[in-house]
């Protein structure tokens, strides 16, 4: 019987959702500009660069910490 390893899961999943994040930028951009009222541009610029990098972030930082795992679990 294999041992299951739910940690490495949930790195699985927090990658995954970082990858969502990068992709799913853009309109998350739109949104923020739509709500920022004046400052639209300014808004959907910043929007769409910092959940861009928090996705990216989050998502090269959960598969090393998976590939440490791995590695590890050797």
């Amino acid at each position: 019987m294999k041992i299951v390893d739910l940690g490495l899961y949930f790195v699985v999943y927090n990658f995954i959702i970082g990858v969502l994040v990068m992709v799913a930028s853009e309109k998350l951009g739109i949104y923020a500009g739509h709500l920022a009222g004046s400052r639209r541009v300014q808004a959907t610029r910043l929007a769409r660069l910092v959940t861009l990098t928090f996705g990216s972030c989050v998502a090269v930082l959960m598969a090393g910490i998976y590939l440490a795992g791995y590695i590890l679990e050797l």
